[in-house]
């Protein structure tokens, strides 16, 4: 289980690779990992996640299974586990901040918020 603090942290400059995070069977990115997938391949879909906890708007990435189906000569993945995987990404993309502002947060009550936490499984410390 992974903790979405760090998953940001981690995120914040970040900028040649993409962390996904799988539960269930969807694989999660986020905030610029997001931003290269969706750049680079096709996502299944994109949603931007407001949370007072953290202070902080996440721009989420979700692909289905597929991953090992991709076939792109700008991944090439470094890391791989159960539910955690490292790509590299050779493309430099650029324009992140301009992207995520465009998009208006889909969910924003805590209480769907900790539904959402209740199906990833992912903890807040504080």
């Amino acid at each position: 289980m992974e903790n979405i603090q760090q998953i940001l942290k981690n995120e914040k400059y970040n900028d040649n690779q993409i962390y996904l995070y799988k539960e269930d069977e969807y694989w999660y990115a986020y905030e610029r990992s997001a931003f290269y997938m969706f750049s680079i391949c096709c996502v299944d879909g994109l949603f931007k996640v407001k949370d007072s906890r953290i202070e902080n708007v996440m721009l989420i990435a979700v692909l289905l299974k597929r991953i090992h189906s991709m076939e792109n000569p700008h991944l090439t993945i470094l890391e791989e586990s159960e539910n955690r995987m490292v790509i590299k990404c050779s493309t430099t993309c650029k324009g992140f901040l301009h992207w995520k502002d465009r998009f208006l947060p889909l969910i924003n009550p805590l209480k769907e918020m900790n539904e959402y936490n209740e199906h990833t499984n992912y903890s807040y410390e504080n």
